[in-house]
């Protein structure tokens, strides 16, 4: 209860510093991205025998690679706390598969190809005026989610699925806080991807960490 009243006193204060430079409410931003690589599992690779049972012929593991991306974002604001953002990353990485105890005793193999990452997210953003730090740095939430395409190397074909995204970060004004339309924004995320290159239905939870710079008009 107190943290909310805390929030409701310091929405109904005036605007000032880069908080007022962006009470415009638009703002664009762009920069970078790196994203951990998940590791999405081991399978056998089984042949059905004559009584019914199984043989194993060989086993295999996959895992997609981290990657370092751009990211663009378009944000508009909603109230004093709240934001509505487009998201829109591209990244490069690679999707590895070893082969293992093949039964014919065929030496242990590695394949990789690349794989281009293209996401289009839709998220809220919500400030935290009551844990603003030194020079008007703000923190925030943010959760969202929308879009995966995964092309192949190649460009041979593509697949698509859906990305979640929870996490949060801070936004730090550049300049005087008088003229402080510009701000560099810092964010930890957790990224849910599912679909696309990746072989099985279930989801999985990669770190996620981006610098981007802000302009607000």
């Amino acid at each position: 209860m107190a943290v909310l009243l805390a929030t409701i006193s310091f929405a109904l204060l005036p605007s000032s510093g880069f908080a007022q430079a962006s009470a415009s409410g638009f703002s664009i931003s762009g920069g970078f991205r790196w994203t951990g690589g998940s590791n999405i599992g081991a399978r056998d690779a089984d042949e059905t025998t004559s009584g019914g049972g199984s043989y194993r012929l060989f086993a295999s593991e996959t895992d997609l690679g981290g990657a370092v991306g751009v990211e663009a974002t378009l944000g508009a604001r909603l109230s004093r706390l709240l934001h509505a953002e487009m998201i829109v990353s591209y990244g490069q990485m690679n999707l590895r598969t070893r082969l293992s105890s093949d039964v014919e005793g065929i030496p242990d193999t590695e394949a990789s190809q690349s794989i281009d990452q293209l996401t289009l997210e839709r998220a809220a953003r919500v400030d935290l005026p009551p844990w603003q730090l030194p020079r008007q740095t703000m923190p925030f939430l943010t959760a969202g989610g929308g879009y995966l395409r995964h092309l192949h190397e190649g460009r041979m074909f593509d697949e698509t699925g859906t990305i979640f995204h929870a996490g949060g970060g801070l936004i730090m004004p550049l300049g005087s806080a008088a003229a402080a339309r510009s701000a560099i924004r810092f964010d930890v995320k957790a990224m849910i991807r599912n679909g696309g290159a990746i072989p099985d239905d279930g989801p999985h939870v990669s770190p996620s960490l981006a610098a981007v710079f802000v302009w607000n008009f």
